[in-house]
């Protein structure tokens, strides 16, 4: 399961949880600010992701 990161539109408090790329889980704030909770619902942060690495052949590197 990746891990997912998520931002308070309310607070900009932000987050981390790990589930399934199909779930659409419902994330709450849970940063206490005047004695009670924000308890908005977090968005999902568009990241960079991974990237696909293939390896290099002697043809593309030069080596002869």
């Amino acid at each position: 399961m990746p891990e997912y990161e998520y931002r308070c539109p309310v607070c900009g408090s932000r987050t981390t949880r790990w589930h399934g790329m199909t779930e659409q889980p419902d994330v709450r704030c849970e940063r206490k600010a005047a004695g009670a909770r924000c308890g908005a619902k977090m968005k999902r942060v568009v990241s960079g992701g991974g990237a696909v690495l293939f390896p290099m052949s002697s043809r593309t590197r030069g080596v002869t």
